[in-house]
Formats: C-alpha cells, sequence, structure tokens
C-alpha cells in the first residue's frame, strides 16, 4: 500500500475524547463564518455558502486504516483524507480535520461543529433520515479474529459462546446484537471499544474473540499488523455489500449541494479513480454518483 503524500493544504488536528457529550460547546470549534472576508468560490466561481467559504471543516476517527490512520504515529494518511482534501480543493477552501470519537461524529455534524463526514460512515435508511450521504466506497463486512482463529469462529452463528468487541455507535454492535438472539448455545457478549484499534488490541490480548467490521479494514489490519502474523479475516458475504457515506446536514441544503458538485466533478475528471488506484481499491469506487442508497 502507498501512502497518500503530505498534504500541501494545513490540517488542523483536533483531539476529541470518546466521552465527548457537547461537541458543539466549545468556542472556536464551531464552522462559524467571517463576514469581514469576500466569500469563496468553487471551482466554476458560484459563491459557496458562508459556513464553508472560509474552510471546510470535516470530521474523522482516525482509528481506521485505511481509511484514515496516522503514519508513524504523527502524519494524517488514508483514503479518506484524500477524498477530503481532493474535494476541499475543488471547493477552493483550506481542510481542517478534526479527529473525533466515532459516536460523537454526527453529534458534532448537528451541532456545526463541522461540515461534513469523511469516515468510513456506513449509508443506512436510519441515518438518512437526519443526513445525506453521498456514496463514495462500497466494501463488504468481515471477522477479524486471532491467527489461527483458535476458537474455530467462521460467522456469527459460531460467534456464539463468545466475546465480540465493536465500536460503540457502530451498525454492527446492532448486527451482533440481533444475531445473538438466534443463539442455540449461549449468547454473544458484545463488549464496546472508543475504536477499532482498541477492538483489535483487545483480540490479541484474549479480551475478546472477534471483531465484525468493514472488510477493507479488517483486512489491510490483518496484512499489516506484526508483518501478517497477529490476525486473520473471514469475510461475510451473506451479510450483503455496503456504502460508506459522505455524510451532511439535510438542514443546510447549500452545503450539500456544493459538496455534492465537487464530488461528482471529482468523480468524472478522474481525481477519485487515481486515489483509489493508489490504494488498491479501484473496484471500491462507484462508477456513477450515488446519493442515499444504502439499505438494512
Amino acid at each position: 500500500m502507498r501512502k497518500v503524500s503530505r498534504f500541501g493544504i494545513a490540517l488542523a488536528m483536533v483531539i476529541a475524547s470518546v466521552a465527548l457529550a457537547a461537541c458543539g460547546g466549545s468556542s472556536g470549534s464551531s464552522s462559524g463564518d467571517s463576514s469581514s472576508e469576500a466569500p469563496s468560490t468553487g471551482s466554476e466561481g458560484a459563491a459557496l455558502p458562508s459556513s464553508i467559504s472560509s474552510g471546510l471543516k470535516v470530521g474523522m476517527d482516525i482509528s481506521y486504516p485505511p481509511m484514515e490512520f496516522y503514519e508513524n504515529g504523527e502524519e494524517l494518511t488514508g483514503i479518506d483524507p484524500a477524498v477530503a482534501e481532493a474535494i476541499a480543493e475543488k471547493l477552493g477552501v483550506p481542510l481542517e480535520v478534526q479527529n473525533i470519537a466515532f459516536e460523537s461524529l454526527i453529534p458534532s455534524l448537528e451541532s456545526n461543529r463541522i461540515s461534513m463526514i469523511v469516515s468510513g460512515m456506513k449509508d443506512t435508511p436510519e441515518r438518512q433520515q437526519k443526513l445525506n450521504m453521498i456514496d463514495y466506497f462500497q466494501t463488504t463486512l468481515a471477522l477479524i479474529v486471532k491467527k489461527g482463529n483458535p476458537d474455530g469462529i467462521t460467522d456469527l452463528q459460531t460467534l456464539c459462546g463468545h466475546t465480540s468487541g465493536q465500536v460503540s455507535g457502530t451498525i454492527t454492535v446492532a448486527l451482533v446484537e440481533e444475531a445473538s438472539k438466534e443463539c442455540k448455545s449461549g449468547s454473544i457478549e458484545v463488549e464496546t471499544f472508543a475504536s477499532n484499534s482498541a477492538v483489535n488490541l483487545a483480540i490479541l490480548a484474549g479480551r475478546v474473540d472477534a471483531n465484525l467490521e468493514d472488510a477493507v479494514s479488517l483486512q489491510y489490519v490483518a496484512e499489516t499488523a506484526e508483518g501478517g502474523n497477529a490476525y486473520e479475516t473471514i469475510v461475510q458475504p451473506d451479510l450483503g455489500t455496503e456504502y460508506f457515506g459522505i455524510a451532511t446536514v439535510k438542514a443546510e441544503p447549500e452545503v450539500t449541494d456544493a459538496i455534492a458538485k465537487a464530488y461528482k466533478e471529482l468523480l468524472e475528471d478522474g481525481t477519485l479513480a487515481k486515489i483509489y488506484k493508489k490504494w488498491g481499491y479501484s473496484e471500491s469506487l462507484p462508477s456513477s454518483f450515488l446519493e442515499n442508497e444504502g439499505t438494512e
């Protein structure tokens, strides 16, 4: 895998804890606007909404390789930062990335702390009730376990009687809990964590037995951690495919429209195809513009 080059635009990294309760509470963290500055314009010269005219604030949970992570512990890299950077450049504004725990991303968006989420967030009907989702990445689900699969876990039914580690606030928590209701020999105990990296470390420590998440991330971890000798994955095709969505709030349709327009242009001019090819995920880029295509 090749890393995304260091960004040419400034990325302001704001670390948020998983316990963040009032995401828009601190001054200076909301998207805001400066009436003293001339509004920025997009790629064709149209004035941008005031809330993003001075910069695009994007929320990510930076613990999810290869979608977003810190390389060497300090440099932000991954598919999502590259996509966000491309959108900001197309809009002609600076990019600010805020590192926010996954369960606090939507509250941060709704409180105007950020203007967009690009963080491997699944497009679901439930989220569509409040958010607009531009579907930008297609994947499926997988289980990750210790190398050698000592518990013989192959699917959700063989996870019965074991403990699954899941990231708090993700759709997979509900999937595992629902599967547990069908268990005939011992339920699935679910333990939640702040990040996927924390879940995966818990697997190595023997605290949990497996993690159900998106195959794109789990396969990357299995291939790279300890030279590929720490984990193995079991893809779950029966659980179907899913889309990650770039999320904006429906309450600000002008922001959604500006971001959607920029995304369409990046799709048409081949910029997104180059990003996905660089990371080896060309097949995961939808060939046409899709919105709110996620299903249960």
